[in-house]
């Protein structure tokens, strides 16, 4: 059987793009999974939990920072008991689902050591730098941000949110 010259190089072609292929796939480093901290998979809060929020409660995690700090994906239960800003974090109303926050408690018995007041939380569309942090930043030094982020007043922070769970409350 004899090709043609076209045929010939096609065939040529489609040899090259397959060994192209074959080097590119195996010489790709694998992407290693990021650890997930515990905290990921502590259940929601229930009533009689100070963490509780009446209207729910939304499990945040810090996914999108690159893991900074302890090199794990942290998450974080913060309850709401306002149900205009449950529903503008659900809904993504305003832009409202990429910074929540509120005042700080902290309490050693948890799993970082701290949690957001559900009386305080709230989710903003617009940031102040001074008041955003992460989880592992406020988890290394509690007390420091129980007066607030960046000095400013009433002990509240805002997390840069990837919201994991939603525990709405019947």
């Amino acid at each position: 059987m004899k090709l043609n010259l076209l045929a010939k190089k096609t065939l040529l072609f489609l040899l090259f793009l397959l060994i192209f292929n074959l080097v590119f796939i195996f010489s790709c480093e694998r992407e290693e999974e990021i650890p997930v901290s515990d905290s990921c998979y502590e259940p929601a809060p229930v009533s009689g939990d100070p963490r509780f929020g009446s209207a729910g409660q939304i499990m945040i995690d810090d996914r999108h920072l690159g893991t900074r700090g302890d090199g794990e994906i942290d998450c974080l239960w913060i309850g709401v008991n306002d149900s205009e800003v449950w529903e503008d974090i659900i809904s993504g109303n305003n832009g409202c689902r990429s910074l929540i926050g509120g005042i700080i408690i902290i309490d050693p018995n948890l799993p970082h050591g701290f949690y957001i007041n559900p009386a305080t939380s709230f989710c903003s569309y617009g940031v102040i730098p001074e008041l955003s942090t992460t989880i592992d930043w406020v988890e290394a030094d509690p007390e420091k941000f129980s007066s607030g982020c960046g000095g400013y007043g009433d002990g509240i922070c805002l997390f840069w949110a990837n919201i994991r769970e939603v525990v709405p409350n019947q």
